[in-house]
């Protein structure tokens, strides 16, 4: 390289290392994509309710998620409405649901990511049955709430609204309950 022109080294040195500086990019890329994944690309709802055995609408589920994270004011990407709960129990079998929804909504539970959920009285009951324990629930009779929420009630029973005993966030539970009611 000695006796090269600044021009001729700069050359040399991208035909002879250029893979070098590719692998060093790369890494250097992976780096920066790794440390926004783990601060600000992974957060967790703040909230996160289910809607079970009601018509699978995810167009309504995002208008209510996007519609009350407004109201607690964060991303409406922290806020999760879910209606694709279709489940079988006791006496009630539909025929859509599957055995993934029931397991998907016990171990949500269990691993106390269900702030809230929207059930059937009969499957309140049922869920009481399986050691399942309530801080509040409240009857969702006015058909202003269903509206708002875009739910049906059942013909033959009552549609509850369930706070979880062991919710991660009890409060924002109650801000639902709030925000329904309005």
């Amino acid at each position: 390289m000695k006796g090269m022109s600044p021009k001729e080294k700069r050359a040399y040195i991208c035909r002879y290392y250029w893979h070098y500086f590719l692998i060093g990019g790369i890494i250097l890329g992976l780096v920066i994509l790794l440390i926004y994944h783990l601060t600000l690309g992974n957060q967790k709802p703040v909230f996160q309710c289910v809607a079970v055995n009601q018509e699978i609408d995810l167009n309504r589920d995002s208008k209510v998620s996007a519609d009350f994270a407004d109201y607690l004011g964060v991303k409406a990407d922290r806020v999760v409405f879910d209606s694709d709960y279709l489940i079988s129990y006791d006496d009630v079998q539909i025929p859509e649901a599957n055995e993934s929804s029931y397991e998907k909504f016990f171990l949500n539970w269990h691993v106390h990511e269900l702030d809230a959920m929207i059930i059937q009285e009969s499957f309140y009951e049922y869920c009481q049955r399986q050691s399942g324990e309530f801080s509040e629930t409240v009857e969702l009779s006015d058909q202003s709430v269903l509206d708002k929420l875009g739910l049906r009630k059942p013909e033959d029973e009552k549609l509850l609204l369930c706070i979880p005993s062991d919710a991660k966030h009890p409060e924002e539970g109650k801000k639902f309950i709030e925000y329904i009611s309005e």
